[in-house]
């Protein structure tokens, strides 16, 4: 795997690489689509789950606070002791599947939020490591081509457990079939573990001093008075407001207004992941190429073209199947990968020179507070119009959603990169190079012997 330089990754992202693929499994279950079906299965209406779905983001904000010890405890040590709970925590899922019928819905989806809080505390309060550790040892002239295979391996890994939990699944999703997959995302969890412990670096930095929560707190408001950075922010949180809740309340409307199977929909979301899997490893050398500015572009234009397809479908104008549905979701991939991998590479220039650690951390807390408000407001939103509004409520979330990445892609304009092309002018190399460049990013290039 090369940059566009042709430099090689170094060896030690295989380990990486590995636990990034084995927790893409584990969270897919947990915290994905499974998650949402198995929370229907239990009987959780429209408001529990944006509950549910809010809490990842949430409690990310965690990472802020988190950053006080980061440095002193090691980045390998926080992810250890965060991963290690909340890989134990998902073993408590397991009952749950078999007891519906048996005891209250309400006591059973009690029961899952519990354990759900629990696994996202520990995520969010450890996840906050990730970033900053990765500058420490990923060369900067190729980040964004380690963060395009990134993607690439963490998509493989939630096509593959979402193709396998549409096997599991089959026509009927029986009890024991949800308390397999908890048992399964466990396991990877387990198996994650062993990659982050083999992986290098990470370790307590020297001299590292315990500036307490309060000036943590004081130096996040420095970093948010520096321009770039907090534009960068500012469009980052306006666009998780507009995009957060449409993958999660999309397996509803499918489950519910079009009436798919469970297994159905696996495979619907995974046609999203293999969008995603396609597309990341051109984008991340390509955004190394161009500039990041006039792919998030493409990504964001892309995005308003699907949900402007959702609005027509909710309004009843294109009837859509499980191939439309699939092919529509495998394009949201696509766009996804164009918008978001450009984007962590801009933020890796965004923060002040010096502060990553806190300036990576910041960013994640401010931008889930959006991406967990959109999924608990449309929630309730959605229960509630559905009994006291004669308005679909799909209509308003699609077009509400539409109408924000508009703005969204005007004030991207507001974003300066000196480096980057114009995006017309990325569109016709695209034209010009993009079957070469896709035979590329499946090219087995191997990795360096560093």
């Amino acid at each position: 795997m090369t940059g566009e330089a042709g430099e090689k990754l170094p060896r030690y992202t295989r380990s990486f690489l590995g636990f990034q693929l084995f927790n893409a499994v584990n969270f897919t279950i947990a915290i994905g689509t499974p998650m949402v079906l198995l929370a229907k299965y239990l009987g959780a209406g429209e408001s529990m789950i944006g509950v549910l779905i809010s809490l990842t983001p949430f409690f990310s904000i965690l990472q802020l606070p988190s950053t006080t010890f980061a440095e002193r405890w090691g980045y390998k040590r926080l992810m250890l002791a965060g991963w290690r709970t909340r890989t134990y925590l998902l073993f408590l899922l397991c009952p749950l599947p078999f007891l519906a019928g048996k005891l209250p819905p309400p006591f059973l989806i009690a029961v899952m939020f519990l354990v759900m809080l629990g696994f996202n505390l520990s995520r969010g309060f450890s996840s906050g490591s990730w970033l900053p550790w990765l500058l420490t040892v990923i060369p900067e002239k190729l980040r964004g081509t380690y963060i395009g295979v990134e993607t690439r391996t963490i998509n493989s890994g939630v096509l593959i457990t979402l193709v396998g939990s549409s096997i599991l699944l089959g026509s009927s999703a029986a009890g024991y079939k949800y308390g397999l997959l908890a048992v399964i995302a466990a396991i990877a969890g387990i198996i994650s573990l062993r990659f982050i412990q083999a992986s290098p670096g990470g370790e307590p930095v020297k001299d590292a001093e315990d500036i307490g929560i309060v000036s943590v707190f004081t130096k996040a408001a420095e970093i948010w008075r520096h321009r770039p950075f907090m534009m960068t922010t500012t469009l980052a949180s306006a666009c998780s407001l507009a995009l957060s809740a449409i993958p999660g309340f999309l397996i509803v409307y499918l489950k519910d207004r079009l009436s798919m199977a469970d297994s159905a929909i696996m495979l619907v979301s995974g046609a999203a992941t293999a969008g995603s899997l396609i597309m990341g490893p051109a984008v991340g050398r390509l955004s190394d190429r161009f500039g990041s500015r006039p792919l998030m572009r493409l990504g964001l234009t892309g995005f308003c073209a699907l949900l402007l397809f959702w609005l027509l479908v909710a309004l009843g104008k294109i009837p859509v199947n499980m191939p439309v549905a699939a092919v529509a979701h495998f394009l949201w991939g696509v766009t996804g990968a164009a918008y978001g991998i450009p984007l962590v590479r801009f933020l890796f220039g965004s923060c002040p020179p010096g502060e990553a650690n806190v300036g990576m951390s910041v960013f994640q807390v401010v931008t889930s507070v959006f991406t967990g408000a959109a999924p608990l407001l449309w929630g309730f939103l959605i229960e509630f119009m559905h009994r006291h509004s004669s308005v679909d409520p799909f209509v308003v979330m699609f077009s509400f959603s539409f109408a924000l990445l508009i703005v969204s892609n005007v004030f991207l304009t507001l974003l300066k990169e000196p480096e980057a092309i114009r995006t017309v002018a990325v569109i016709g190399r695209l034209m010009a190079e993009w079957p070469a460049k896709l035979i590329a990013g499946f090219k087995p290039d191997g990795f360096g012997e560093n």
